[in-house]
């Protein structure tokens, strides 16, 4: 994470592929990707139910609110 921080020029990579992805005109909202409204606590909970390395806890909590914002197109990263 830290190299792919370093190599966008930013502190956070979650914020700086967000804002790349931006620039780029790519698609940041979940449901403009497929994914129903409905499926975001789905993603939560299969994502904490099988745990992966994660350079974060993978808490219910904190995956279903970082899904919440890529449901609406919220930078990964609050302000």
């Amino acid at each position: 994470m830290s190299r792919i921080a370093r190599s966008l020029g930013t502190q956070d990579a979650a914020r700086g592929v967000y804002d790349l992805a931006g620039r780029l005109g790519a698609k940041g909202v979940l449901c403009d990707l497929g994914m129903p409204q409905d499926g975001i606590d789905l993603a939560a909970d299969l994502a904490s139910q099988s745990p992966y390395p994660n350079p974060r806890p993978t808490a219910r909590h904190a995956i279903g609110n970082l899904i919440a914002r890529a449901g609406g197109g919220s930078s990964p990263v609050e302000p």
